[in-house]
């Protein structure tokens, strides 16, 4: 398969092209790889998981202060009423 046909299995099925592209990187075809969208594809996979370890990272900070423990037993409370009085 050459690389413009790869390139346009991607606009019509991405499944498809994601296969077909591991197909290619495991048997060493480097000439037929569609570089464009697999630069694409890391880019967004980059970004996602950034985003991802980001939103993972403040819910670590979050979630440990909702959670009553016995030092602080109506935190969980506290929080819910600062939310729904903040509101009104």
């Amino acid at each position: 398969m050459s690389m413009s046909e790869l390139s346009s299995v991607y606009e019509i099925d991405n499944e498809q092209w994601l296969e077909r592209t591991i197909e290619i990187l495991k048997e060493k075809r480097l000439e037929e790889l569609d570089l464009e969208h697999l630069i694409e594809q890391l880019e967004t996979l980059s970004r996602r998981n950034r985003l991802t370890r980001e939103i993972v990272a403040s819910e670590g900070a979050i979630i440990p202060k909702l959670i009553p423990s016995p030092a602080r037993p109506n935190v969980l409370r506290i929080h819910i009423c600062k939310a729904s009085c903040s509101n009104q």
